[in-house]
C-alpha cells in the first residue's frame, strides 16, 4: 500500500484532507471484513491471517494520519471550524478500523467459524456496516464543498440527507443484529459455550462499526452547523 505525501502539505489547500483520508482508510479496513469472514468460513487460517494482516496496516496508517493531525493542526491557524471538532471528529473516525482490527483478531485468535446456518446471515450483517461506512464516506466528502459555498442551505441539507441515510443503515444493522443474536441463543445448547460468547462478542463488535458511524455523520453535521 502505498504512503501517503508528506504530511506538513496535510492543509495546505484544506484542513479537511487529512479527515477525508483517514475516513478513507476507515472504510477500506472494514472493507476487508467481507474477505476475513468468507476465509474463516472457509477454515482457511492462512488467508485469516493475511486480511488480519491487510486489516493492521491499514488501521496502522489510519492511526499515523491521527497522531500527524494532532501535530501538524496549527492553532493560529483560521479554520472555518473549529480546531477541536476536527481533532475529535477524527478521534472518533478512528474507532472504525480499530473495531475492525479487533474483529479479525478475534477471529483469527480463536478461529472462530460461525454455524453453517448463520454463515449467509453474518456476511449481511458485515456488508451492512460497510454500507454504513461508505455512507458516512460521503458525508465526509462533502466538507470541502460545504465550505466553498460559505455553508450555504443546499450544501447543509445534502449533508442532512446523507446523514439520514446512515441512520437508515443504522436501523437495518440493529435489526439484523437482534435476529443474529436470538438465532445464536437458539444455538447454544447445541454448540461449544465459549465459542457462542465470541460470537455474541463479534456481532457486537460488528454492530458497534454502525453505531460509530452514525457518530461520526452526527458529529460532522453539528461541526458544521455550529
Amino acid at each position: 500500500m502505498p504512503k501517503q505525501p508528506i504530511f506538513s502539505k496535510l492543509f495546505r489547500e484544506s484542513p479537511f484532507v487529512a479527515v477525508q483520508q483517514h475516513m478513507e482508510f476507515a472504510s477500506e479496513a472494514v472493507g476487508q471484513l467481507s474477505n476475513l469472514f468468507q476465509a474463516s468460513h472457509a477454515a482457511d487460517w492462512a488467508r485469516v491471517e493475511e486480511v488480519y494482516n491487510t486489516i493492521s496496516e491499514i488501521e496502522s496508517q489510519a492511526d499515523e494520519i491521527k497522531r500527524e493531525v494532532r501535530i501538524s493542526l496549527p492553532r493560529g491557524l483560521f479554520l472555518p471550524v473549529y480546531r477541536a471538532d476536527l481533532l475529535e471528529l477524527v478521534q472518533l473516525q478512528d474507532q472504525i478500523p480499530n473495531k475492525a482490527k479487533d474483529t479479525a483478531g478475534l477471529i483469527l485468535g480463536r478461529k472462530i467459524v460461525f454455524p453453517e446456518v448463520l454463515q449467509e446471515q453474518i456476511v449481511e450483517f458485515v456488508q451492512v456496516s460497510q454500507e454504513g461506512v461508505l455512507s458516512v464516506l460521503k458525508v465526509t466528502s462533502q466538507l470541502d464543498d460545504l465550505i466553498r459555498s460559505g455553508f450555504s442551505n443546499r450544501e447543509v441539507h445534502v449533508v442532512e440527507d446523507l446523514v439520514n441515510e446512515v441512520g437508515v443503515i443504522e436501523h437495518r444493522a440493529d435489526e439484523k443484529q437482534i435476529l443474529l443474536r436470538s438465532q445464536v441463543h437458539v444455538l447454544e445448547p447445541s454448540n461449544n459455550p465459549l465459542d457462542m460468547m465470541f460470537c455474541y462478542k463479534i456481532i457486537e463488535l460488528i454492530a458497534s462499526i454502525t453505531d460509530v458511524s452514525q457518530q461520526v455523520s452526527h458529529r460532522v453535521l453539528c461541526m458544521v452547523a455550529r
